[in-house]
């Protein structure tokens, strides 16, 4: 027989539950209200931590059972401090008060908990442990706090397209041994390396920890490996068009998440730039589309940058948009203004122009090219701090009104706020379902289908079994739309 204990206890935040009969915990519960009530004793923020004993399984859910804030006890308790909680299925939709455990289909050893406390609001618990072999730079309490901090920065940004919000949290390293989701360990690896869901390189930035941490719900990459042995390895991968936190991290949040960036103003090279241009800095973007376009693009569309920093003068420069586009038969060009940095540490005002091979006819690459000019359609983009004295602090933000970015100058400091273009959040609708209903399988056939091949080879050679050995592609899978969705 399986014991339950209920302790009442003070100023504590964190309620734990694990499968019971719900109506005998009900009737448990309001036999000890009717205890506090007859007593005349109700305290604020008394709660009720339920221990199942035999297994030592805890889930922290963050509820708490508010008894009464008032003095004077109410004839009757509140049947509102008795939340509906309960443990739902993976293929399950969450009510309030539920929650289910979902496994990843990358790995069936990777699991999270959701927990749904509100209407439209949907809580994600990861099980981290951060560890090195070596000593680094970035420790595993630095990095859980880095990590922690930049899933705290996602509020509002992953969303389901009917509004409803995702936040991510780390469980409490207090907890994580009673915790039902078993951890996942994470190895903190040199700079140079490559950043994957089992493995951070030590100065790994948001954009590329929320492309991880995304790997660990399910979601699989979908832009194309060029490099071997990669490329060959995983040649089978539906590849998408458009931008997603899974094919293009960083643009992804250039496009979706808005961003202050403050860069400090110390040098020469810095001050005698404020003093050439001021708040004309705003006509140029500082940031050539070179370093926005993938690599993969830029090969696919034969873009060629050999006509760029062609050298213009102020007022030619005034004349201009930021950056405009334009159409020269099957090709698109890009023209932007931005400045160049002479060897003797002035700036001169420069036109870079970009063309790349694109059809009219070719909706899909109209598509996603007009896609990477919107990025600088505004009247200030900066990417960087490139210009000034590098990048001093780039923090991810909740949008402002405004529409435009803006730049300001005080104290040395340049201030940079962007603001995203895509107000939608970071997820299209078949990744949200996709860390919604975990590995459950008849809830997402055309993702799950199209995301089958992301690791498998053409070549039979290449892969350890038969099972990673390519199979038929269905042509729907080229189509965005059927692949992740909408957003």
């Amino acid at each position: 027989m399986v014991k339950i204990i209920f302790v009442l206890f003070f100023s504590i935040t964190q309620v734990y539950a694990f499968d019971f009969s719900f109506s005998a915990l009900k009737q448990k519960i309001s036999e000890i209200q009717n205890k506090i009530i007859e007593s005349g004793k109700v305290f604020k923020e008394q709660v009720i931590k339920i221990q199942q004993i035999s297994s030592q399984v805890l889930i922290p859910l963050e509820q708490t059972f508010k008894i009464s804030d008032a003095v004077d006890c109410p004839e009757t308790a509140p049947s509102s401090i008795v939340p509906n909680f309960s443990k739902a299925n993976e293929c399950d939709d969450l009510n309030v008060g539920q929650f289910k455990i979902n496994s990843s289909s990358l790995n069936s050893r990777n699991k999270y908990l959701m927990y749904k406390p509100e209407t439209n609001k949907v809580e994600v618990f990861l099980n981290l442990n951060f560890s090195s072999d070596e000593e680094r730079t970035t420790n595993p309490a630095a990095m859980r706090a880095r990590v922690s901090s930049c899933l705290s920065s996602l509020k509002g940004y992953l969303k389901s397209p009917d509004g409803e919000e995702m936040n991510i949290r780390l469980v409490d390293q207090a907890k994580k041994d009673h915790f039902l989701v078993p951890e996942t360990t994470i190895k903190i690896v040199g700079a140079n390396a490559r950043s994957n869901s089992a493995s951070y390189e030590e100065d790994i930035d948001c954009p590329t920890i929320t492309h991880e941490v995304m790997h660990l719900f399910g979601l699989c990459d979908e832009y194309e490996e060029t490099e071997p042995p990669l490329k060959e390895m995983y040649n089978c991968r539906n590849v998408v068009p458009v931008t997603t936190i899974m094919n293009s991290h960083n643009s992804a949040f250039d496009e979706s998440v808005a961003q202050s960036i403050d860069c400090k103003c110390e040098s020469e090279k810095c001050k005698n730039l404020i003093n050439e241009y001021g708040s004309d800095l705003t006509k140029y973007t500082t940031r050539s589309l070179a370093h926005t376009i993938p690599l993969a693009d830029v090969k696919r569309y034969n873009c060629d940058f050999s006509s760029s920093n062609v050298y213009i003068t102020k007022s030619e420069a005034n004349g201009l948009e930021p950056i405009s586009i334009k159409r020269e038969d099957d090709k698109i060009v890009f023209i932007q203004l931005d400045l160049w940095e002479e060897t003797n540490g002035s700036f001169s005002p420069v036109k870079r122009t970009i063309k790349c091979d694109c059809s009219p006819e070719d909706s899909l690459c109209n598509d996603k090219l007009m896609g990477y000019f919107k990025r600088y359609e505004k009247p200030y983009y900066v990417g960087n701090c490139n210009l000034f004295d590098g990048e001093a602090s780039r923090k991810y933000v909740e949008p402002k009104s405004e529409e435009n970015d803006t730049l300001t100058i005080k104290d040395q400091v340049i201030s940079i706020y962007k603001n995203p273009i895509n107000k939608k959040g970071l997820l299209y609708s078949n990744q949200y379902k996709k860390i919604y209903y975990g590995n459950c399988s008849q809830k997402l056939p055309s993702y799950n289908e199209c995301a089958e091949n992301a690791y498998k080879s053409r070549n039979a050679e290449l892969s350890s079994s038969a099972t990673d050995v390519c199979t038929q592609r269905n042509p729907q899978c080229s189509d965005p739309t059927f692949f992740i969705g909408e957003r």
